[in-house]
C-alpha cells in the first residue's frame, strides 16, 4: 500500500462498492441504471487492486464482507426489489458524492422508496454500517440521519402545467380576414338572392 497520503477516503468509497457489487450480482432487477452501475463498481474494484496490490484488495474485501454479514444477521430486514435501488442510493451516500463519483466515475440516484414499516430498520442498519466502516477505513462520519431521511421521503415533483400560446402570423391574419369576408359577401349575396326569388314569385 501507498504511504505518506491519506488514502482511508478512497478505502471506504472501495468498501461501500465492495457492498453494492455484491447486491448487485444477484440483484439488478433489469433495472439500465443497475446494470450500468455494476459495470462501474467492477471496473473500479479492479483499478483499487492494482493500485493498491492483492494483499491489500483481499484484505478489505475480508473485513467488509465480516461487516455486512455481521450486520444482515443482526437486522435482517428483507428489501423487495424495488426497495434496492433506495437501499443502494443510502449506501453510497455514505462517502461524500464526489468521492463516489471519482471512484466509480459515475452517481446513482433512484425516485424508488422503501416501504414505511422498513424504514425504521433500514435507517438503523445503514447508520451501523457508515459507523463500522468509518472504524475500519478511519474516516469521519459525513452523512446524517436527516440526510438519509430525506433520500427515504423524496418529493414527488409536480409537473408543470403550461399554457401554450398560438402565434399567428401576419400572412395568416390576412388570410383569415379573406375568409372571413369571402364567407360574409356569400351570405350577404344569398340573401340578397332569396328577396329577390320571393320578390319575383310576388310579382307573379
Amino acid at each position: 500500500m501507498k504511504k505518506n497520503k491519506d488514502f482511508s477516503r478512497v478505502h471506504k468509497a472501495f468498501a461501500l462498492s465492495s457492498i453494492i457489487g455484491a447486491m448487485l450480482m444477484a440483484h439488478t432487477n433489469g433495472n439500465p441504471k443497475l446494470v450500468t452501475l455494476r459495470i462501474q463498481v467492477n471496473k473500479a474494484m479492479k483499478v483499487y487492486a492494482y493500485k493498491f496490490g492483492s494483499k491489500n484488495y483481499y484484505m478489505m474485501t475480508d473485513e467488509v464482507k465480516g461487516i455486512w454479514f455481521r450486520l444482515a444477521e443482526k437486522h435482517d430486514s428483507t428489501l423487495d426489489e424495488d426497495e434496492l435501488s433506495l437501499f443502494i442510493e443510502m449506501v453510497l451516500s455514505l462517502a461524500p458524492k464526489v468521492d463516489m463519483k471519482s471512484f466509480l466515475g459515475m452517481y446513482f440516484t433512484t425516485c424508488n422508496h422503501i416501504a414505511d414499516s422498513k424504514k425504521s430498520a433500514v435507517m438503523a442498519s445503514v447508520m451501523e454500517l457508515d459507523e463500522e466502516l468509518n472504524a475500519l477505513c478511519r474516516t469521519k462520519q459525513t452523512q446524517t440521519r436527516e440526510g438519509l431521511g430525506l433520500l427515504m421521503v423524496k418529493p414527488v415533483k409536480l409537473k408543470r402545467v403550461t399554457t401554450k400560446t398560438k402565434v399567428v402570423s401576419k400572412q395568416q391574419v390576412k388570410h383569415n380576414k379573406e375568409v372571413a369576408g369571402h364567407k360574409d359577401r356569400k351570405k350577404r349575396i344569398s340573401s340578397f338572392l332569396k328577396d329577390r326569388i320571393a320578390a319575383n314569385k310576388k310579382d307573379k
